[in-house]
């Protein structure tokens, strides 16, 4: 006897639609992305669609049970959207702020390098070949950070802006060399470089670095909670992040998530506090 695999493939996807489908969704209750009014409300569409499923003529039935697929996989595809969401968000408020850096100091490399990156994330290939262009004129050091930065892209990304940037490899090559070994062909050492320009008022090479660091920072704990999201102490450390590089509501936002993951938590409790008691919102903040 042959496999109908019409009938085959029908039924897996009824299991998956009808029985999978609701415990994938109470399943977001726990990594907090739903209450759980919000889940039943939810899973209510499915019922009806079981319904009809069964008594609807046959040839209406797979297409009962493929509209019961797309409704789950539009469910569990929320977080997804929302995160991002909060991705392109993050980066919309570092472009605005790299871009007002660049027009108090157009002669400032590490702002332009850094625009790049923001618009890189963004999409904008092209505005971001632009900055880093500028930013290779002005301080081919740069290169070094640069050339790291797109080794984490996706590898189209990569190759796109490599062939671009096609003297990328060898500028960062020689700013790490001579990182490495500063030294003159003869064999004497070269002087130290001079501090570099300010940026916004603050001491230029320090407040750079911490605000490079904070960046890396800020997405390093952003994985980590991606990684975990049932871990209320990873989630309470990235809002603590966003708090205190002033995205104030977004860490409101992510608080809330902590304490419906757990009611209890007084880490999150308190920080919420604060950040209510401060009654603080910044302009343009995620």
């Amino acid at each position: 006897m042959e496999f109908d695999w019409y009938r085959g493939t029908l039924f897996a996807l009824q299991i998956f639609a009808f029985t999978c489908g609701p415990y994938l969704i109470f399943e977001m209750v726990r990594d907090g992305h739903l209450t759980t009014p919000e889940a039943v409300a939810r899973v209510i569409p499915l019922g009806v669609l079981v319904a009809c499923s069964m008594m609807l003529p046959g040839r209406f039935g797979p297409l009962v049970t493929l509209a019961g697929v797309a409704y789950v996989a539009g469910v569990l595809a929320r977080p997804w959207r929302e995160s991002r969401r909060t991705d392109r968000e993050l980066s919309e408020a570092d472009a605005e702020k790299w871009r007002q850096a660049v027009a108090a100091n157009d002669r400032d490399a590490d702002a332009h390098l850094l625009l790049g990156h923001a618009l890189l994330s963004l999409g904008n290939e092209a505005g971001a070949v632009a900055q880093y262009h500028r930013a290779l004129a002005l301080d081919p050091r740069t290169a070094e950070a640069l050339d790291l930065h797109l080794v984490q892209q996706r590898r189209g990304r990569e190759r796109r802006m490599r062939a671009r940037l096609p003297d990328l490899g060898r500028v960062a090559a020689e700013a790490r060399q001579r990182r490495v070994s500063p030294v003159t062909a003869g064999g004497t050492a070269q002087p130290a470089e001079p501090a570099r320009r300010e940026l916004l008022g603050a001491a230029s090479e320090e407040a750079r670095r911490a605000e490079m660091a904070a960046s890396e920072r800020l997405a390093y704990l952003h994985r980590l909670m991606d990684d975990d999201p049932h871990s209320v102490a990873a989630r309470v450390r990235y809002a603590a992040e966003l708090a205190d590089q002033g995205y104030r509501d977004r860490a409101r936002e992510e608080l809330q998530v902590a304490l419906k993951l757990e009611p209890g938590s007084e880490d999150a409790a308190a920080l919420l506090r604060r950040l209510e008691g401060a009654g603080l919102t910044s302009p343009g903040c995620p």
